[in-house]
């Protein structure tokens, strides 16, 4: 059992790592195949409100965790759990889901956007061993207490938590945010083309 773990952590470790580069097959995929389905103007509304509430929650989650979400390296200097980290351990990997899925639904592909999704959380759940071996060693009881109160995927009861000391720096969350937005902005413009 210690082993499975520990190969996961590694696997987990080297996702982490390289997890920029996870999402450039889909995107090939979402380009190349032809669309399994035709967008009417509801499924537009419903796709274009996904892709913005799945950013809002990105925004949210790094206005309280700051750019170091962003860095590749091992080092964690505080635990966070302000705004939507009451709810999930987790709210960049549940919104980067929710930007995958609503793009490759977007471009029209059914079959894509459910594997997307499992493919991601896939991804995620090895990313997270990692990310929790790490918190557990750096914070202890205090992260132990954490994953006791909020759920790694979904929202949990914030009652549980405390309150925090943390305040959202929203100017800083849209900085680190740029790529991501540039990200989104190229994804319309593909789609706009392919339409």
């Amino acid at each position: 059992m210690e082993i499975a773990l520990s190969n996961r952590i590694a696997l987990g470790r080297w996702w982490f790592r390289n997890r920029s580069l996870s999402p450039v097959p889909l995107l090939v995929l979402m380009v190349w195949l032809a669309p399994d389905f035709e967008l009417d103007v509801p499924l537009l509304l419903m796709g274009v409100l996904s892709v913005t509430l799945s950013e809002g929650l990105r925004l949210w989650a790094v206005s309280y965790a700051g750019s170091a979400t962003r860095t590749r390296g091992d080092q964690v200097h505080q635990l966070v759990i302000g705004g939507p980290y009451r709810w999930t351990r987790n709210p960049l990997y549940v919104a980067n889901i929710g930007l995958y899925a609503s793009f490759t639904f977007l471009f029209g592909h059914f079959i894509l956007t459910v594997a997307a999704v499992l493919y991601f959380i896939l991804q995620y759940t090895l990313i997270i061993s990692y990310e929790e071996s790490l918190l557990e060693d750096r914070f202890g009881q205090s992260y132990r207490d954490y994953c006791a109160a909020v759920p790694r995927w979904f929202w949990g009861d914030r009652t549980v938590m405390g309150p925090s000391d943390l305040l959202p720096d929203l100017k800083s969350a849209f900085r680190s945010e740029r790529s991501t937005l540039f990200a989104i902005g190229a994804m319309w413009l593909i789609w706009m083309w392919r339409r």
